[in-house]
């Protein structure tokens, strides 16, 4: 916490996580949002996603679809998995971005081959309904086991 009032970006986004979840602090959605901003503003890609996820979600600003698809956008530049998984979601859901099923499995494979569980069971769906991808069965059982290799 201190780290992060002295105006540590890596921990004012660790403290605004905590404050998100409720982790070791009250919940407070909207202080979590405003700690996430100085680190989206000056490139930290964790805080970019985490801010995304705020809009997403609602939480401590207002539900903007938009808002969370550009932040999950500019943290995908910098690899992060995270990003690129949810990235997807906006692109299979069409928000923020245009329906794009193809761009939907883009993104959940890069995701998916850096072990986001999360990105594998999304992209063993979208082999196992041929969505964005061939359908491909055998593909698809392969990357639904590595996510619940991992619990998911």
């Amino acid at each position: 916490r201190l780290a992060a009032e002295q105006g540590h970006l890596d921990a004012q986004v660790a403290h605004a996580g905590c404050l998100r979840d409720g982790t070791g602090e009250p919940q407070d959605h909207t202080a979590a949002a405003r700690l996430f901003r100085p680190a989206t503003k000056k490139g930290q890609a964790v805080g970019q996603a985490s801010l995304g996820l705020c809009f997403y979600l609602g939480l401590g600003v207002p539900h903007d679809h938009d808002e969370a698809s550009r932040l999950y956008r500019l943290a995908t530049e910098q690899g992060l998995a995270a990003a690129q998984n949810n990235y997807g979601g906006c692109f299979l859901k069409g928000w923020g971005v245009k329906l794009d099923d193809t761009e939907a499995a883009r993104w959940w494979r890069l995701a998916a081959d850096q072990g986001h569980a999360g990105a594998q069971a999304c992209l063993g769906e979208s082999y196992a309904r041929g969505r964005g991808v061939p359908p491909d069965y055998s593909a698809a059982a392969r990357w639904f086991r590595l996510g619940a290799e991992q619990g998911h």
